[in-house]
This record gives structure tokens, C-alpha cells and sequence, in this order.
């Protein structure tokens, strides 16, 4: 989108109204018509104001001089020199020239002049906001003697991927172009994600400055943690804040078998990455940063078409396909619109599955995935400024085993006789499946008035997540110190994860841009119902060890446990504007935070059935501050002081032996019971940061320093000896670093990467009472990796008539050499093998074609085949080796294929 500016030649502040409106709403008004809405959204839209006339904006003479040039910069130019902001999609101008503009001419002539035949008009959204859209019915001034031509093939544009400063994110909860967010964040739109190859949550993770993203940190590979700028923990509430829309949806760590769900990358509008805690505005859980998967809405004006098909072949393994069609309509133009969007990806496997007793391959490339989503959205303007969109998104994934490999400790014993020396080949004796499906139902609503916004979003988030994991090895490994079972042993542990999220926001804001103060002000309300189950059946070693017989062979049965998480809170920020160039911006939330936990397990390892329950409720302050300082319309200077925190939760009681006297678990520890409670923790980050635009916008650089303090950490206490843990509020923690984000457009060359440089570490040792051993140390990092960079190059040029295209990435890691908790000798969970974070390195390379609407392209991904070890777990660890296997996780191998889209 584009965007004016004032007579000072600071950029104005935009945000989207979705249809015209035009009489400003009786300030006295306000607190009874936000009382009232439920009431008239059931009696209909006649007690909403009418519209009126256009404003005289429209009206004023310009002395207009513009010279012919591509019609988004002649609309920039015409905007300055008539102070107001006009708003378009980029994709709607590209390839457009626009006509040499002499005046003197009203605005709206000159809008029209500049528009003839292009297809397009332009519409007041409010006084001195005018939006772009398509006309609904080509007229007669789109003839081909139109003054709109397109521009020659050479100097299209780069494979029609919208520049980072002409987006539109919502990370302030209004619209605003990422160059004018006093934030570090990335930003990726559907266009950039195609040309990517983006597909899921690891590959945005991958590119991206500031996130840490592991997979499989139990025996299924779905598992996962992710956490930005080093704020990472395995324990308590989750650290990163996870949305679809306005909904968060991360959830409690209540076992190994807990993790998030994230939406496959397919018809989203963007994907936004805010970095630093963003408490005030998205609230707990978004501590260290938070993740954003914008769907896109009807357009009431014009439809539109994206389809996308894919096949591929993967190395070592099997092929891959997918089928993906998104589409809208409008129903009665201007007033109601549908889309609707269905998409099935397979990605065949490439680990083996063998009998190592027989050496027989049981199951070939066994760990195959299939994605399926589904999303209806509606969106009608049931007046000229009230706007209800209800939608329905669906997923379903399904992996049919583990994509983790056996690799025995080197240098001891391996009865297989040397058969997991190379990599992708396990020896588990069943199939590791998972299934994870969610819905996510909605209603937005957008009411607006001329000086003043009122949204409100109702959602409804349900996800029911089973997996089995094979428990052979690991029983034997814990209980008898072996993990190679002999054969026909099968011990099946089956997870459940049950989310029920009710959530809703109301959300008030102001709308005239000619104030100097402009301001968000909201409350949230969150019931979230979460459970999980884990039960390890394993008849045959309870038979081996003689232990009491539980439901026919369980050697521990977890009834659900979980809890329900409340949330009330009120929010608010506001930006004033000091003078022209200096801008202050204050923001605050205060809430009640209460969870209720409930845990019931049983079995012989347990010993007598354990039943506990317990609550904690507290009340949360998450106070922003920050300056900005706008040097020209193309610098913005900022800093920010932030609070972010996620709330605390209870213990539930554990095992019966883990209690006893000063040598048992908790004894050995000075505890008598497991604290009932853990608190929340918070951080406080310190943030200073720089946009810039050079060359006429096509050079963009940010740059953004950080220093973070974690307080109070909610971390795991491992009990050795009996099996369970508790979560504690221990030490702290400091993360400091910096990020850059660059792109610069050369002829027809687009070149651009990012650089992440972080130093996370903690700051206080912590000893329980009596243990000889710490939990961490003062200087243990926190586990990530110190830098990584991004790096890409995409280049345009004349093929067969038509456009070509190739793009390159690469995505580097530095290896981690620093001690971190699990692999210093001095703390408590050290273990021999335990893994660090290993260099990373990934390259993808895309070459298409484009015409009409269509982009034919083959790509490879991971191009050099490169295999690191991500993710390496051990089924007990200790500092003079443990058991003799280690299961590895590592990136898809090569892969490579054709892709096909279509838009429209």
C-alpha cells in the first residue's frame, strides 16, 4: 500500500477501514452505542448512522505536476501534494504506468486522470483517507487507447513480490506499513512465501532473526518448542505467543507430550514475527515475542482466484504432492462476499523402519505426512460503516511416524551389528503416528465512526491431538539400563492433547487522523480448557520385573490432566505526538490471570494411586513506554521499554516413591512435597531501533538492539530416582543481541538478508538445599544459536515472451560451543552425549516462468543435502555416557520439484 504524508513531510499513520463511511458518530454517544451493540446487531443496522456527502478533500485544487511514471509512485506523489494518505494493495498497480498529471485539477480529477483505464477506482474511506479498489464492471475507459499501459517485460516488477515497506501489518492493532512500527519484526506475505517454497512453521522459522525452533523433544517428531530472542523455556506457560487472527492459541507444557499447533502456510495473507514481549497489547504468553498467521477476508468489490499444485521427489525417501485452491466472490456487490479455500499436501517419508533382529525393512520411508485445511469466510457490510465477518478454519495433520533415527553412542556395545551407522534407519518395534486436528471458529466485527473505531472478536479455538510413541526401548533403557528389547516385545504409549479455547476481545480505537494523539483501548477474555493423557503399556516387562498388574499391563495410566486457564484483562496505548517529528507512545494492561489444575495417575510405577488438585490466581501490570523520532519521511528512529510475562500454575503431587526420608528424591533436595504453586515470571526489555528507506524506497535497512532481563524463571526440577519433576520459580536470566533486516532493489535484481546476533545466558546459579549439583549456573546459555544470517538474491529477465525468474536462499546458524545446563559438569542434568546446537546451514533455489496469472517454477530445497543434528534426544543421560542410543532428528533431505500457481 501507499501512503501520504503531511505538509511537513512526516509520514501519516494508516489503518484499514474496510467500506466508506461518512458521518462522524456524537462523541457523547460513544459509551452507549458500545453498550448497545449486541442489541442492534439483533434488531438490524437502522439504528446505524447514514452516510453523508464526500468531504471537501476531494473537492480542494491541487496545482498538480506529475510527471509519467509507474502509477504507484505517481499516486505517492499525488498524495504529498494533496496531505492526504491513499491506500492500495501494490499488486493492484504492478505493471501499470501512469499518464503525465498538469494542473490546476480537484483531487478527484486528478484521481481520475491518473486512473483512466487502469481498471481501477477510488473511493473516500473517511476524510482525507481514499483507498483504491478494482471497478466492479470494466467500463468504456478501459480501452486499449487507455493513457495505463503496461511497462515493458525488463522493467517489471521482481516476480511480483511486495517490498517490505509497501505491506500492511497489524502489530499495533491497527494498519500501518512495517517501516512505521516502532518494532522489530518480520513480515512475510503470500507472494514471498510462494518464491520461499514456505510450507510450515519451520520454514518461517528458519529464515527469520530472533527465533529458536526445535522439533521432537519427545519420541514423536511433531513435538516442538520455539522461542524468540533467547526468552525459551521447556517448562510452565508457553514463552511465544501463537495466533490465528485474533485468537492465541499456545497452550500449557503440561507434559512431554504438549506442544502447539500452527497453521500450514496455505491461503494466509501474512505471517507476522514481532519480536520482544508484547504483553501490553497480546498479553500473556507473548513474553518474549509473538507469532501472528493472518487469514485474508473477502472483498466485497471483486474475485479473485490462488491455486497452487506441487510435486516433488525427495532424497533418500519418496515424493511429495499437493493441491490447493483459494477463491472469492462477491454475493451482492459492495455488500456481501465469500471465500472459500480447501488445500491436501503429502510429503512422503524418508526414514526406514527395520527389524534390526531379522534385518528385514519393515516399513520403508515410514514417516509420511498428509496436511489437509478447509476455511469459509464471509464478510458483509451490513451498513456503510459495520462490517461482520464469521469464518471457519479446519486442519488436520497426520504423520505416520517418526522422522527421528537410532544412532548408537560411539564406542559402545551395539547388538544390531553396525545396521544405524548411516543415518535414516530406526529400529523401533511399532510405528510412531500422530494425528493433530484443530478448528478455529470466528466473528469479527468492525464498527465505524468518523472519529472512532469499535472492533470485536468472538473465536472459538478446539484441537484434539493423539500420538502413539514407541516405549519399548525407553522402558528397558530407565528400568533394566538396556534399550535393545529382544524381539516381539511392543510397549505402545498412547498421548492425547484436548485445547478448548473460548476467546473473546473488544477493542476500541481512535480514527481521526488529524488529532495529535491516537489510541487502542480494549479488554480480553479468555476461558482456555487444556488436558493432556500419557499411558505406557508395556505387559511384558511388568510380567520381566514381577511388578503389580494395572489395567491389563500398564506400567503407568494418566487420567486426563490439565486445567482450565482464565484470563480477564483491560489494555490500552496511546500515541502522542509531541511535535511534527517526536512522538510518545504509553501503553498498559492490567488483568486477572487464574488457572485450576487437576492431575490423577496411577500404576506400578507410581506406586498408590496419586489424586491432587489446586489453583493460583494473579493479577498481572504489563507496562510499555517508547519515543520515536522521525528524522525525515524515510528515517524513524525508536526506543521502547516493554513488560512481558506468562502466568504460574500448580504442581501436582507426584509418585509415591519420590517421598521417604533425607535419601529419597525430594529428601535429597530438603523438600518434604513438591511446592503446590510456581508463580508467574516476567522481563523487561530495552529496545532501540532504526527504519530507513533510501533510493525512493528501493533500499530499506532496520536495524534493532536489544537487552532483556527474565526474572523468576519458571523452570523444571528433575526428581532422579522416582521419575517426576516439578515446575519452581528459579534465578534469572539476561539476553542481549542485535538484528538487521535489509533489501535493496537493483534494475531488475532484488537483493536482501537479515543477521541475528544474540547472547542469552543465565545470571544466577541455582543449588536446591542439600543437592551438590546445581539446576544452572551463572553463565549457562540459554540453548540457541549465537548468530544466524539470511541471505537472498532474485532476478527478473525476458524468457520466451514472458517473465523469468530465478531466486537463491541461504539460511546460516553458528554452532552453540557455550555451556548450557544440560551439558555443563557442575549442573545436575548433565549428561555425556547430550547434544549442543550444531551449525546450520540450508539452501533453497527456485526458477519459473510467469504469464497471465500463471508461475511455473522448479525448485530445490536443502539443495546440498545438508543434515545436522537439530534435535538429539538419550533415554537417560548421565555424566559417564547413560544408555547406549541416541534417536536424531534433522531437516527434510534434498528435495526437489515443480510448482504451479495461479491468481487472479
Amino acid at each position: 500500500m501507499a501512503y501520504g504524508v503531511n505538509d511537513t513531510g512526516a509520514p501519516l499513520r494508516v489503518r484499514s477501514l474496510p467500506t466508506p463511511f461518512k458521518r462522524r458518530a456524537p462523541h457523547g454517544h460513544l459509551q452507549r452505542l458500545i453498550a448497545t451493540l449486541p442489541l442492534l446487531l439483533l434488531m438490524g443496522t437502522s439504528a446505524i448512522p447514514a452516510a453523508a456527502a464526500p468531504s471537501e478533500a476531494m473537492q480542494a485544487q491541487l496545482d498538480a505536476r506529475i510527471e509519467a511514471q509507474p502509477l504507484g509512485d505517481a499516486l505517492r506523489a499525488l498524495a504529498r501534494a494533496a496531505n492526504v494518505q491513499i491506500l492500495f494493495d501494490a499488486k493492484l498497480v504492478a505493471d501499470l504506468q501512469s499518464p503525465s498529471l498538469q494542473g490546476p485539477l480537484s483531487l478527484r480529477a486528478a484521481l481520475d486522470e491518473l486512473l483512466r483505464g487502469s481498471q481501477l477506482e477510488a473511493f473516500e474511506l473517511a476524510p482525507g483517507i481514499i483507498g483504491l479498489r478494482r471497478v466492479s464492471t470494466p467500463s468504456a475507459a478501459s480501452s486499449a487507447s487507455s493513457s495505463v499501459r503496461s511497462r515493458p517485460l525488463a522493467s517489471t516488477s521482481t516476480s511480483e513480490i511486495t517490498p517490505l515497506g509497501e505491506l500492511l501489518v497489524t502489530a499495533q492493532r491497527r494498519a500501518e506499513r512495517p517501516q512505521d512500527v516502532p518494532i522489530s519484526l518480520s513480515v512475510y506475505d503470500v507472494s514471498a512465501m510462494d518464491v520461499q517454497g514456505s510450507k510450515t512453521i519451520d520454514d518461517i522459522a528458519r529464515m527469520t532473526p530472533g527465533i529458536d525452533f526445535e522439533r521432537g523433544l519427545n519420541y514423536n517428531s511433531e513435538s516442538s518448542n520455539i522461542s524468540i530472542r533467547g526468552i525459551a523455556s521447556a517448562a510452565g506457560t508457553a514463552t511465544t505467543g501463537v495466533y490465528i487472527d485474533d485468537t492465541p492459541i499456545q497452550g500449557r507444557q503440561l507434559s512431554f507430550g504438549t506442544f502447539n499447533a500452527y497453521p500450514q502456510l496455505f491461503d494466509l495473507d501474512r505471517v507476522e514475527v514481532l519480536r520482544g514481549p508484547q504483553g501490553t497489547l497480546f498479553g500473556s504468553g507473548s513474553e518474549g515475542g509473538t507469532m501472528r498467521f493472518i487469514t485474508p477476508t473477502p472483498d466485497l468489490h471483486a474475485a479473485s482466484v490462488y491455486v497452487r499444485t506441487e510435486g516433488g521427489w525427495i532424497d533418500h525417501g519418496a515424493g511429495l504432492a499437493e493441491m490447493g485452491a483459494a477463491g472469492g466472490v462477491p454475493l451482492v456487490d459492495d455488500t456481501l462476499a465469500i471465500r472459500l479455500s480447501a488445500s491436501y499436501r503429502y510429503e512422503g517419508g524418508y526414514v526406514d523402519r527395520i527389524d534390526w533382529h531379522t534385518r528385514d525393512t519393515i516399513d520403508p520411508n515410514s514417516n509420511a505426512n498428509t496436511t489437509r485445511t478447509a476455511r469459509v469466510a464471509l464478510k458483509w457490510a451490513a451498513r456503510a460503516n459495520l462490517i461482520l465477518e464469521p469464518s471457519i478454519y479446519y486442519q488436520d495433520r497426520h504423520l505416520d511416524d517418526t522422522a527421528a533415527w537410532w544412532s548408537p553412542v560411539p564406542g559402545t556395545p551395539d547388538p544390531t551389528g553396525n545396521q544405524f551407522d548411516s543415518p535414516f534407519r530406526n529400529g523401533n518395534a511399532i510405528m510412531n503416528p500422530s494425528t493433530d486436528a484443530f478448528s478455529l471458529s470466528a466473528l469479527k466485527i468492525n464498527w465505524n465512526a468518523a472519529s472512532v473505531r469499535l472492533f470485536s472478536s468472538t473465536s472459538y479455538f478446539k484441537r484434539d491431538q493423539t500420538a502413539v510413541s514407541d516405549y519399548t526401548e525407553y522402558d528397558r533403557a530407565v528400568l533394566l539400563g538396556n534399550p535393545y528389547p529382544p524381539p516381539g516385545v511392543q510397549a505402545p504409549t498412547f498421548w492425547a492433547v484436548d485445547q478448548s479455547y473460548w476467546t473473546q476481545e473488544l477493542r476500541i480505537e481512535s480514527n481521526d487522523t488529524t488529532l495529535r494523539t491516537k489510541w487502542t483501548a480494549g479488554i480480553f477474555y479468555q476461558h482456555a480448557y487444556e488436558s493432556t493423557i500419557e499411558n505406557v503399556f508395556d505387559p511384558a516387562l511388568v510380567r520381566q520385573l514381577r511388578l503389580p498388574v494395572y489395567k491389563g499391563g500398564y506400567l503407568y495410566y494418566q487420567e486426563p490432566f490439565g486445567g482450565i486457564d482464565s484470563q480477564t484483562a483491560g489494555f490500552g496505548q496511546a500515541d502522542l505526538r509531541a511535535s511534527d517529528a517526536l512522538s510518545l507512545t504509553l501503553g498498559l494492561r492490567y488483568g486477572r490471570s487464574g488457572y485450576s489444575g487437576y492431575a490423577y495417575y496411577a500404576g506400578p510405577v507410581v506406586g498408590a494411586p496419586v489424586s491432587s488438585t489446586g489453583r493460583i490466581a494473579e493479577y498481572p501490570v504489563t507496562p510499555k513506554a517508547g519515543l520515536e523520532y522521525r528524522v525525515d519521511p524515510t528515517t524513524l528512529l525508536y526506543t521502547t521499554m516493554a513488560k512481558g510475562y506468562r502466568i504460574g500454575g500448580v504442581n501436582p503431587a507426584v509418585g509415591r516413591y519420590c517421598y521417604g526420608g533425607p535419601d529419597s528424591p525430594l529428601g535429597s533436595i530438603g523438600l518434604a512435597q513438591v511446592p503446590p504453586q510456581y508463580h508467574s515470571d516476567d522481563v523487561w526489555s530495552y529496545e532501540i531501533g532504526d527504519k530507513s528507506a533510501f533510493q525512493d524506497g528501493r533500499a530499506l535497512l532496520d536495524v534493532s538492539a536489544y537487552l532483556i532481563r527474565w526474572n523468576g524463571i519458571q523452570q523444571n526440577v528433575q526428581l532422579t530416582g522416582c521419575g517426576f519433576q516439578f515446575t519452581a520459580n528459579l534465578g534469572a536470566a539476561e539476553s542481549k543481541g542485535f538484528d538487521v533486516q535489509g533489501e535493496i532493489k537493483v534494475g531488475s535484481v532484488l537483493l536482501g538478508g537479515t543477521l541475528d546476533v544474540s547472547d542469552a545466558r543465565y545470571t544466577q546459579t541455582v543449588r536446591l538445599p542439600s543437592a551438590s549439583l546445581s539446576v544452572v549456573q551463572d553463565g549457562d546459555h540459554i540453548p540457541g544459536s549465537p548468530w544466524k544470517a539470511q541471505i537472498f538474491a532474485q532476478a527478473d529477465f525476458p524468457l520466451l515472451a514472458r517473465q523469468g525468474y530465478t531466486r537463491i536462499d541461504f539460511e546460516y546458524a553458528a554452532a552453540l560451543t557455550n555451556p548450557v545446563p544440560g551439558r555443563n559438569p557442575l549442573d545436575g542434568g548433565y549428561g555425556l552425549w547430550t547434544a549442543g546446537v550444531p551449525a546450520q546451514s540450508y539452501t533453497s533455489l527456485r526458477a519459473g516462468m510467469k504469464w497471465g496469472g500463471y508461475d511455473l517454477s522448479l525448485f530445490a530445497q536443502n539443495l546440498f543435502d545438508t543434515q545436522p543434528r537439530l534435535t538429539v534426544n538419550q533415554d537417560v543421560a548421565s555424566p559417564t555416557g547413560g544408555t547406549p542410543l541416541l534417536y536424531v532428528i534433522t531437516w527434510r533431505p534434498r528435495t526437489l520439484g515443480l510448482t504451479l500457481t495461479y491468481h487472479y
